[in-house]
């Protein structure tokens, strides 16, 4: 962090808690004289409300949940309005007690990740947002001031004054009051038990603290609340004493997090300094950049023995998530997580919230939760490299796989080819060849010597294709013309409806090649076995990769495992550094996806 960073960040925090002080103060002005003790816990509440949200807000993942703090603080201190006698001043108090629970749900439900759990959370805050003001305004058009223990004298919204009416638009308002907190109740303990055991430690202190002190708050203001003067009564101290609860549960978990992360930040770093040798040296000391944090080769395993040490526990474990919902361990072995319940298992996450690993550990450092979790978001960024690294090697390892294996079958489909052209195809075109040597040889009419001429043309051309396939360099329409060219003739000589839809250009010659096989193959495949009427191919140029679609509207179930052929595309792909897919669920459609990355496409 800058020093005009820092500078910012405490200006912040001094000027938001000083303002709402403020707030809080001229919003109770009127009782001061008289219950100054209650003005001063008020404003309390409110600076520290609006304190742990701009504490809160510094981290930009979590801002809004920091905003809906400092929002709550803001309008518990609206809440006090009705000290001002007459006008709209009670109504407005009101209005502040009803939305107060607004931005505070919100920052409960959001804790600790500054999100949501799914649609279900989502749609709840939507109705407490819209449902919760509505409900009760609703009610308060058909009542009167001193029919809600205010004063006779404030001015209220009544639309019609009708006691039965008002007593049941407000049994309504609190019905739906009591339907949200019970919901509320339940996504809770939802949340709870999905959470891992390292986020229950933050959630159940935040929420049991939330629960007591609604209870606690619309209990005092049913019953012992009294709004009809200047001033704030006695019975509302518990309702302040249990809402002062929450954001003090937020600011002091919220201190401790950040303890916990500086304390095993510098550990970590300290250990990573004394532990990592020097490449030209070999001795130790290394800075951190050349530990694999700033780019360079991150080892699993380092990651794991800097663990170990920072949580002095010699059994813990470090697995590698593999992006497919599989593991490696440290040393890049697919792995599985222990199922049984002697193992703590806590997922290690990235910024943006991909699973990159888990960390399994001894059950007992579960009373030790906030060290852990500020060493589990500190190894995050290394393990995400190790990951992404090991990753690389495994796919560079598979395309090795798929060359040599492409290659080997490749010498020997050559090999054959060539001497069936000799043996065969080669004799027969030769006859072919003499025969309409002899045909122009023995004809006056021009009509059939015109025709003569032009099988001899197309014999010739077809020899050369036939050199050019044996030479393994393709067909001469690809070399001279391109992907678009060779592949919209590929298409014409299928009994098959194609519709193609190919990129203009041209591309590296290994990578032409590789995608005219790839689409001839998928055609021929699409004919053989597939049943289909129509069948679509596109080759694209999506970013900085040449993207190959080959769909049919066939029977579908073609499966890579169960011949050569789509194994043979997929090497094909593989062996020039691409990716390889196929989709066909049984009853189809198929569709065959083949994707060249862009270090080897280049358009001319």
């Amino acid at each position: 962090m800058t020093e005009d960073t820092s500078v910012r960040s405490v200006v912040w925090l001094v000027l938001v808690p000083l303002a709402a002080a403020a707030t809080a103060f001229v919003c109770q002005l009127p009782a001061g004289g008289s219950d100054p003790a209650l003005v001063a816990l008020n404003v309390l509440i409110c600076s520290v409300f609006a304190l742990v949200g701009a504490m809160i807000a510094r981290d930009p993942r979590m801002f809004g949940l920091g905003a809906c703090l400092v929002l709550s603080g803001l309008l518990w201190a609206s809440r006090w309005l009705y000290t001002w006698d007459g006008g709209v001043w009670a109504y407005l108090g009101f209005e502040g007690w009803v939305l107060f629970w607004v931005p505070t749900v919100v920052a409960v439900l959001t804790y600790p990740t500054g999100r949501t759990d799914g649609r279900v959370e989502r749609a709840f805050l939507l109705v407490t947002v819209v449902g919760l003001p509505v409900t009760w305004n609703a009610a308060a058009l058909f009542t009167t001031a001193e029919w809600v223990e205010y004063p006779a004298g404030a001015w209220w919204p009544t639309l019609v004054t009708s006691f039965p009416l008002s007593q049941a638009t407000q049994t309504g308002a609190v019905l739906f009051t009591t339907a949200l907190a019970v919901t509320l109740l339940v996504l809770l303990v939802r949340r709870v038990r999905r959470a891992s055991r390292l986020d229950r430690h933050l959630l159940i202190p935040i929420f049991a603290t939330f629960v007591v002190a609604g209870l606690a708050a619309s209990q005092a203001t049913w019953y012992l609340a009294d709004f009809t003067r200047s001033r704030i009564s006695l019975g509302q101290l518990p309702s302040m004493l249990s809402v002062l609860a929450v954001p003090v549960a937020f600011g002091v978990l919220h201190l401790r997090r950040q303890i916990a992360h500086a304390e095993v930040g510098q550990s970590l770093a300290e250990l990573l300094v004394a532990s990592t040798p020097d490449r030209a040296t070999g001795r130790t000391g290394q800075s951190r950049s050349s530990a694999g944090l700033d780019g360079d080769a991150v080892d699993p395993a380092m990651v794991r023995d800097l663990v170990r040490r920072t949580l002095d526990a010699p059994s813990t474990d470090l697995l590698v998530a593999d992006g497919a919902g599989g593991y490696w361990d440290v040393d890049g072995n697919p792995c599985r997580p222990p199922l049984d319940d002697e193992r703590l298992l806590i997922p290690i996450r990235s910024a943006d919230d991909v699973l990159v690993g888990l960390l399994v550990a001894r059950p007992d450092l579960d009373r030790h939760l906030d060290v852990v979790e500020a060493t589990v978001a500190a190894i995050s960024l290394l393990l995400e490299n190790a990951r992404l690294e090991m990753m690389m090697r495994e796919r560079a390892e598979l395309a090795e796989t798929a060359l040599d294996r492409l290659v080997r079958d490749g010498v020997a489909q050559h090999q054959n080819l060539r001497d069936q052209l000799r043996a065969t195809t080669g004799r027969r075109l030769l006859a072919v060849a003499a025969q309409l040597g002899e045909v122009r040889r023995q004809t006056d009419d021009p009509r059939v010597t015109e025709a003569v001429e032009t099988a001899h043309r197309e014999l010739r051309a077809a020899f050369r294709d036939i050199r050019a396939l044996a030479a393994g360099t393709g067909p001469t329409v690809l070399r001279e013309s391109g992907l678009r060219a060779a592949i919209d003739l590929a298409a014409g000589t299928l009994p098959i409806a194609v519709e193609t839809d190919v990129v203009d250009g041209r591309f590296a010659p290994e990578i032409e090649l590789a995608v005219y096989y790839t689409v001839s193959e998928a055609l021929t495949n699409v004919y053989r076995h597939a049943a289909a009427r129509r069948t679509r191919v596109s080759v694209s140029v999506c970013g900085r990769d040449l993207v190959v679609r080959v769909v049919d509207d066939g029977r579908g179930g073609a499966d890579i495992r169960s011949g050569r052929g789509l194994t043979g595309l997929a090497d094909r792909v593989r062996a020039v550094g691409g990716q390889f897919a196929v989709e066909s669920p049984p009853g189809g459609p198929t569709a065959v996806t083949a994707t060249v990355p862009a270090a080897v496409a280049t358009r001319t």
